[in-house]
């Protein structure tokens, strides 16, 4: 049997479904397809591995839009653009590692919520409509401040209507608009 690397690990692969929890097992063991059996997320991956993209909320709206044509989501237009603007800008440029690491953790939580909410698909057309194909032309533009401005604007949005805790501020490019500002602010003010 032919393994992938060993830094290729089910949990990091498109085809294991989350949502498909193996029950009555002592193991968090999950669905997949492809081998049609169930997989711990860090099992090493098979010859069907496919690699996630970093991009997890915009896979997992594209993966539940109610009207998809694409059958791997990595071959969608919008995908693509967000996984090479990752790749190509945002992590080659050191100002924006802080929102990377931040965006890792969060987009892992929001994507999992957003995966068990019962209105998933209408949300997620709610969510291609209002932020990812504006922030797809921002990126095909080259604005990629104000396209991680807007992003940044998403993922508040989904932190908080999904109520993920995270004490860490959103990161932004404007220092002003962190949403935790005034709470750092009044820390330093009684510091002095």
């Amino acid at each position: 049997m032919f393994f992938a690397s060993s830094d290729e690990i089910c949990g990091r692969c498109i085809h294991l479904d989350e949502k498909n929890k193996k029950k009555y097992s002592s193991k968090d063991e999950y669905y997949c397809p492809e081998v049609c059996r169930y997989c711990q997320q860090t099992d090493r991956a098979c010859r069907y591995f496919v690699k996630k993209f970093g991009c997890h909320i915009v896979t997992e709206v594209i993966k539940s839009l109610p009207y998809n044509p694409v059958i791997n989501p990595q071959d969608h237009v919008v995908l693509k653009t967000y996984s090479d603007w990752r790749i190509n800008t945002l992590e080659e440029d050191e100002k924006y590692s802080s929102l990377l690491q931040q965006y890792d953790y969060l987009g892992v939580e929001i994507s999992r919520a957003l995966k068990e909410d019962p209105l998933e698909p209408l949300m997620s057309v709610t969510l291609m409509r209002t932020y990812i194909v504006p922030i797809t032309d921002m990126i095909r533009h080259g604005q990629d401040d104000v396209a991680v401005d807007k992003y940044c604007e998403m993922v508040m949005y989904l932190k908080n209507k999904y109520n993920i805790q995270d004490q860490r501020p959103i990161y932004r490019t404007n220092i002003d608009v962190i949403d935790n500002a005034p709470m750092i602010l009044a820390r330093k003010n009684d510091n002095e």
